[in-house]
């Protein structure tokens, strides 16, 4: 088999994967564990208005995505990669259940979800808003060069290492934080929301957030 048919075949699986998981995990994520609870870090706490966002850029099937596009939204970020096999999809999967209940209840004009990729070197921007709409076609896939990943990381808290594969080094996997960012429509980052992050947890959580913000 050629190598550039066997790449084809690989990034074919990765899609069927992550629909099918995505579906999945979107009616799966509707059950919530009462007994389990995530936690809420709210940061800069002196300060209600949040934190600065560090300036960065990325990029996005659509354009530069900045600190300018998150102004107006209430934005939840997520760090990982398309070929995550359990914490990405997971994570976008109830993240989609979020937006879809704030959908029915006609308050998700203003939230954006933006998963960015920390595999800048297999996740171009096309392959990832291709991946990311298969959660929701308004989730933003965005990355950038390795360098401006890794500032942007290291600014936000956000760890990432990867592990490479000795037998076949195209398909490492990549070890990262699973937190979810709250970025406040003023473009501050408002709260870290940790696992386990069930989608009426997410909810709850973001309600007491915009209380704190006065919205």
């Amino acid at each position: 088999m050629s190598k550039p048919l066997r790449r084809l075949l690989i990034l074919a699986g990765v899609a069927v994967v992550a629909a099918g998981v995505g579906i999945l995990t979107a009616y799966i994520s509707r059950l919530n564990a009462p007994s389990q609870t995530g936690q809420t870090l709210y940061l800069g706490a002196a300060n209600p208005r949040g934190t600065a966002m560090p300036a960065f850029r990325l990029d996005t099937v659509n354009g530069p995505f900045g600190n300018a596009e998150l102004k107006n939204h209430w934005t939840f970020m997520f760090f990982g990669y398309t070929h995550c096999p359990d914490v990405c999809p997971l994570a976008l999967g109830r993240l989609a259940v979020v937006l879809g209940d704030l959908e029915k209840a006609q308050r998700a004009k203003d939230v954006q979800v933006v998963f960015v990729s920390v595999d800048p070197q297999r996740d171009t921007p096309q392959k990832l808003g291709a991946y990311a709409h298969y959660f929701n076609p308004g989730f933003i896939g965005a990355t950038a060069d390795s360098e401006a990943i890794k500032q942007l990381t290291d600014q936000l808290g956000i760890y990432f290492k990867r592990e490479p594969d000795p037998y076949d080094p195209e398909n490492y996997l990549i070890q990262h934080s699973a937190s979810i960012l709250v970025i406040a429509p003023n473009g501050r980052l408002a709260a870290r929301l940790e696992p386990p992050n069930y989608p009426k947890l997410i909810e709850s959580q973001l309600r007491e957030i915009q209380k704190r913000y006065g919205m």
